[in-house]
């Protein structure tokens, strides 16, 4: 008995000892087969010296990841992802090419669609074909799983709000969230919410899932007013989300006041999947086949916004006001879309940025970290780009809905002339900026926006190509890097700086100092945000370097244009 008992004392003491040992930081390996880790990163000795493969040290969710599910269909375009430093986890690495979730959603005629014999004509609007893959049939053929526990719903909600709202709201202006929750339909934005966190986790089966729902969500709100998509597009075949059939048989019972409110919030709620759908993109990967479709949807309502006028003590006021709000952010992201596209397009919004803005009202610039006035540039180069290369290629053609018939003939002093009144609106960049004391916060807006000025100003030469611009565009080169040092650590204005980043690291072709800093500096946008659309930049920068080609070049190619997709660069 007294040795029965002993043995009994000596296991479970030798338990306890054992229990102890095992570490809980060590690899996924040595976890499954409890053993302790060496804890050497990137993959521990003692799996080396069993000859056994180390799963790494990343962290495991209690719900599945289908991010290997999606690197298989696009391996060829993410063959790059494996030399990256960060990446530890052979079977949950970054996906730079991930499951395309802005190509996702219900087609028209219910048949499935080959992403890779997609032929868009972007020189109309009106002639859209939509390149959709019906997401049921994707995942049913990958036998994936789409239920959704409570832990894991919460765990997806408080990673939006503690960490993807500060990318996805960019500044707290927007308030999003809170507007479509007070005003709007609970589902849809629990859409939203739930789409953008799965995203930004690189969850993307399941966020491709949400996407669809956005993309259904849309369709029948725009089918509820006819002229902000072409008639010959039939969205009659879409499923009806329940909140949109119960607002469209309440409408004969509303009085003139409450369909006014009802049709102020239904406008909301498309601007806000617009916009949704593009910042989804632009967190997946960056690229995105349908955005003209719902930017010109965006254009359209931003026509009637533009001449509302509320009183604050209106029930309206608040609904249109955020309205604005997202119209702001939408005309920002068509005019850095208009003067990146391989085409040369014409922005879809109106050109003119003041007509919209309030007077005194400092909205933009704390949307956008730059003032009105500044963007305002951006949109009138694209103009001016699209006019030029269509006289060069001898098509008047308009591609465009933003009402710029314009005249396209440029001669050199008009040419002149329009280089002058842009560069003056430039120098004159700290006019515009609204009117704070001192700190270390003015400091670091006004230097931002010095860095927007320079990359626009590079734009407007290599437009105009006025006398001497080379040698103009390299001064400002090394002037923005010099500005560029002093912005260290990244932060939600710099953030958006994405577009600034890749102008100039367009002119630097031949300047490999100049490259790592670009490189390094996205590398740390990454690292913070997370943010795909920054991974693709990289990607498409080091084809510009290594084959000494154009910007346009690059998205010409089979991969983007001939595709028909566009590279969101928000």
């Amino acid at each position: 008995m007294e040795s029965r008992a002993m043995r009994s004392k000596v296991d479970k003491e030798t338990h306890r000892k054992t229990k102890f040992k095992r570490s809980r930081n060590g690899c996924l390996t040595c976890k499954k087969r409890k053993k302790k880790c060496d804890e050497t990163q990137p993959f521990c000795n003692n799996c080396k010296k069993s000859k056994r493969q180390c799963e790494g040290f990343a962290r495991r969710y209690k719900f599945q990841r289908h991010d290997k599910l999606e690197a298989d269909a696009d391996a060829d375009a993410d063959a790059d992802a494996g030399d990256d430093a960060g990446d530890v986890d052979n079977n949950d690495g970054e996906s730079g090419a991930k499951a395309d979730g802005v190509k996702m959603g219900a087609s028209a005629n219910g048949e499935k669609a080959d992403v890779k014999d997609l032929n868009l004509n972007f020189d109309g609007l009106n002639r859209f074909v939509l390149p959709i893959i019906p997401i049921g049939s994707f995942l049913e053929e990958y036998c994936i799983d789409l239920q959704t526990t409570q832990d894991e719903e919460n765990f997806i909600l408080k990673n939006f709000f503690e960490f993807s709202s500060k990318i996805c709201e960019v500044q707290p202006t927007l308030k999003w969230t809170q507007v479509i929750l007070k005003h709007g339909d609970f589902e849809l934005a629990k859409c939203c919410i739930m789409a953008l966190s799965y995203i930004h986790l690189e969850l993307n089966a399941k966020g491709a899932y949400y996407i669809d729902k956005i993309v259904e969500y849309l369709f029948q709100y725009i089918n509820q007013y006819p002229d902000l998509l072409h008639s010959d597009y039939d969205v009659s075949c879409h499923k009806v989300p329940s909140k949109v059939l119960y607002f469209n048989s309440m409408k004969n019972l509303l009085n003139t006041d409450e369909k006014k409110n009802l049709e102020q919030i239904n406008k909301y709620s498309i601007l806000l999947l617009v916009y949704v759908f593009l910042l989804g993109s632009c967190l997946d990967s960056g690229r995105a086949s349908i955005s003209r479709v719902f930017l010109r949807v965006g254009s359209i309502i931003s026509q009637n916004l533009k001449h509302e006028v509320v009183n604050k003590n209106n029930e309206n006021y608040e609904i249109i006001q955020a309205s604005k709000k997202l119209v702001y952010q939408l005309k920002y992201t068509d005019a850095l879309m208009a003067i990146t596209s391989a085409d040369c397009r014409l922005p879809l919004f109106e050109v003119n940025w003041m007509e919209f803005n309030d007077p005194g009202d400092n909205t933009i610039f704390e949307i956008m970290g730059c003032p009105a006035e500044i963007i305002e540039c951006i949109s009138k180069i694209a103009v001016l780009k699209h006019e030029l290369t269509h006289i060069k290629n001898g098509n008047n053609g308009d591609n465009g809905n933003n009402g710029n018939n314009g005249n396209n003939r440029y001669n050199k002093v008009e040419k002149m002339e329009f280089y002058n009144d842009i560069k003056q609106r430039l120098v004159n960049y700290r006019d515009y900026m609204p009117l704070k004391r001192y700190s270390s916060e003015s400091l670091l807006s006004l230097k931002v926006v010095k860095c927007w000025t320079i990359a626009i100003h590079i734009s407007l030469l290599n437009a105009t190509k006025i006398e001497n611009y080379k040698i103009i565009i390299c001064n400002l080169v090394v002037e923005f890097f010099d500005i560029l040092k002093q912005l260290q650590h990244p932060n939600v204005t710099t953030i958006q700086m994405v577009w600034v980043i890749s102008t100039i690291g367009c002119e630097c072709n031949k300047n490999s100092e100049y490259q790592k800093v670009i490189i390094d500096f996205l590398d740390q946008i990454y690292f913070v945000f997370k943010v795909g659309n920054v991974k693709t930049l990289k990607r498409i920068l080091q084809n510009i370097w290594d084959s000494q080609t154009s910007w346009e070049s690059v998205l010409q190619g089979k991969e983007w244009l001939e595709s028909g997709v566009e590279f969101i660069i928000i």
